[in-house]
């Protein structure tokens, strides 16, 4: 089966066309979206579009008045086929599957306080800017769904998707079900309060985990104790070379990251934590740390990256796809 998966995060939303868990072509975007959820899906649907005229697939209609972010990023309403590019069939991809951060249920994304996003429908917006019949589901289940069927959590009974970036997400599955909560609200581990911060989180509340613990917060800390670094990746480029404050301010955050995982592993008595993000090939400074220290009090349950990394919210949106109405099933069905 042929799909298109997106992943939207904090500061870049990535567009892949999947093929039998493969992506064969991605589009990049850095997302400029903050509060603007319009925008921000008319920037992918010429995504969507791009990928498609370079895979030789059928075009649909993007309206070519609304602002992308490329240019001006000028904002206008969006359309289907009655400006831009000529409207044509769906061609060989089954679908889109997306993956957003927050609050996502029946396709509307309700809360995603580091996108600046409420009560937006981006399901159904998507589908009539693509043209292709769409999901959305939150963008740490997604990543689960990729990891349950070709990654590290194949035969694990209880587990759960721990993904460090702009904030921290989290998905679980419970006696080998994807477990959403009562109100599609299970796995926001980014929001528990921990003891040891007094930020305020745009939230609401003050010290939630990704405070202390996204990736956000490693660069935040970094640059109090003087370093000049302005992501995750370089403050791990200066620890490998041996830099001491990088090496004590990597020692600190994980174990801030340790903190949370004990406690959601401890709550739940999970056999294994898949650790996600791009932080998540740093190995042996990054996981292999958080391990130890999760392992030292909870030597049973397993610690591992993601086998997907960054690709895991690409391949595990189009498992949406695959599913069908996965807003009906996802919950009762054994994964």
């Amino acid at each position: 089966m042929r799909a298109i998966g997106i992943d939207i995060g904090g500061t870049k939303i990535a567009v892949g066309l999947v093929d039998d868990g493969k992506i064969v072509k991605r589009h990049v975007i850095t997302n400029r979206f903050f509060g603007e959820p319009q925008r921000m899906v008319a920037a992918i649907g010429k995504a969507i579009a791009r990928l498609r005229a370079a895979d030789g697939s059928s075009m649909v209609a993007v309206d070519d008045r609304v602002g992308d972010g490329d240019g001006d990023g000028s904002s206008g309403a969006i359309g289907v086929g009655d400006a831009g590019h000529e409207a044509a069939g769906s061609g060989d991809i089954a679908g889109i599957g997306v993956g957003c951060p927050g609050w996502v249920v029946d396709g509307i994304v309700y809360d995603a306080v580091n996108l600046g996003i409420s009560k937006f429908a981006l399901e159904d917006v998507l589908a009539e800017v693509s043209g292709l019949p769409t999901r959305a589901e939150n963008d740490a289940r997604t990543a689960l769904l990729c990891e349950r069927r070709y990654g590290t959590l194949q035969g694990s009974v209880n587990g759960a998707t721990v993904t460090f970036g702009t904030g921290i997400g989290g998905a679980l599955m419970l006696e080998r079900r994807l477990y959403r909560g009562s109100f599609g609200c299970a796995g926001e581990i980014g929001h528990l309060t921990l003891s040891g911060s007094d930020e305020p989180c745009p939230c609401g509340k003050i010290g939630c985990f990704e405070r202390t613990a996204s990736v956000t917060a490693l660069v935040q800390l970094a640059k109090r104790h003087g370093l000049k670094a302005e992501d995750g990746l370089a403050v791990c480029a200066l620890a490998k070379a041996g830099d001491e404050v990088a090496i004590d301010v990597l020692e600190r955050y994980t174990d801030a990251a340790a903190k949370g995982v004990i406690e959601l592993v401890m709550l739940l008595d999970l056999d294994t934590v898949v650790i996600g993000g791009a932080i998540s090939r740093q190995r042996k400074l990054f996981v292999d740390s958080l391990r130890k220290k999760v392992n030292l009090h909870l030597p049973r349950c397993r610690v591992t990256p993601a086998a997907f990394a960054n690709d895991a919210g690409i391949i595990g949106a189009v498992e949406l796809v695959s599913k069908g109405d996965a807003r009906q099933r996802a919950s009762d069905e054994i994964l």
